[in-house]
């Protein structure tokens, strides 16, 4: 069970104010990494569809700003619908103590971790990030009670797993596909 250590006075005050920010940055970040992950493969497809080559100019072409969009959307959607489940997981599973000062901390290094990594044009997982950010807060408090390793561990598996099923699944369907196209 998360316990959210109170911060009266001055510090708690600043910190929370600070979240804003960083959760603001958080998010830009998120997006920045995300929609472009998401989008790319599909852009991708369009501009084969449109013009036979799937590399070009797309950042000069009008579509691919609305194929932008229609990502954004389709993650906000997903937020709204099923990201309740992922944010639970991270906030209230893998530690057991967050602070303003923690959650600044874990936002923060999060944000400048995928910012990083999409300025240099390297796909990355920015849920990995926040996950590692929030373990490695969570052991500050302390390395065996501030961490549920039993969650990570989980975590882990299924981080495992990801590669190999959607592997076979994008297999499968690409398969499929061939035999009506």
């Amino acid at each position: 069970m998360l316990k959210v250590a109170s911060f009266p006075g001055l510090g708690g005050t600043v910190f929370n104010a600070l979240q804003i920010v960083s959760s603001s940055l958080l998010s830009f970040s998120h997006g920045a990494n995300d929609t472009a992950n998401t989008v790319g493969p599909l852009l991708a497809v369009w501009m084969t569809y449109q013009t036979g080559y799937a590399f070009g100019a797309a950042e000069t072409r009008d579509d691919s700003q609305v194929l932008l969009a229609f990502g954004a959307v389709a993650m906000i959607v997903g937020f709204l619908t099923l990201g309740h489940r992922t944010i639970k997981l991270i906030a209230k599973e893998i530690t057991v103590d967050m602070s303003p000062i923690s959650g600044f901390a874990i936002e923060l290094g999060t944000a400048f971790t995928v910012l990083v990594c999409v300025k240099i044009g390297v796909p990355i997982s920015s849920t990995h990030c926040a996950v590692g950010a929030v373990l490695f807060v969570g052991m500050t408090k302390s390395t065996t009670e501030g961490v549920s390793f039993k969650t990570f561990k989980k975590i882990c598996i299924v981080w495992l797993l990801c590669f190999p099923v959607a592997a076979v699944i994008s297999l499968l369907v690409t398969m499929l596909l061939v035999q009506f196209v």
